[in-house]
């Protein structure tokens, strides 16, 4: 899936290896929680409740963009990275400044890739391939030994 982002960012004879597949659990997992609240609310009063369904539509559709808004590129010479959506941050890193790469995995299955460049740490979450990232990352670093 290339995208404007990709394009305008390649160099040349650059090419996608493999692109982050990111996934809406988070955003699920936060409208489950103020949709169970706000239940629980009604019976305290109606006023506790509207500020429950208010701030439940607020958060969910902040994470929803906030994913949505994530990219990340492993390319045949660096990764390219971009999240955020009102402070943006961009990543863009050679292949070999790469520190150490894992993944994790959440209680309800969210999973986050981390990648550390030489004293900075990047997190990525909701990534649905976070082992296939991390595999060819690890197996790029190992083709420029």
């Amino acid at each position: 899936m290339k995208d404007d982002f990709f394009e305008n960012n390649k160099l040349n004879d650059e090419k996608i290896m493999v692109t982050a597949q990111l996934g809406y659990t988070s955003v699920y997992a936060i409208a489950a929680f103020f949709m169970m609240v706000t239940i629980f609310s009604f019976f305290i009063h109606i006023y506790i409740a509207m500020y429950f369904i208010a701030a439940g539509i607020l958060s969910t559709v902040v994470e929803y963009h906030r994913v949505k808004a994530t990219r990340l590129y492993v390319t045949n010479r660096r990764i390219l990275a971009k999240q955020g959506i009102i402070k943006i941050v961009t990543i863009e890193s050679p292949i070999k400044k790469i520190t150490s790469v894992a993944y994790q995995k959440d209680l309800i299955g969210i999973q986050s890739i981390v990648i550390n460049v030489y004293g900075s740490r990047y997190i990525f979450q909701n990534v649905i391939n976070a082992e296939d990232i991390k595999r060819e990352i690890m197996n790029l670093q190992n083709k420029e030994e």
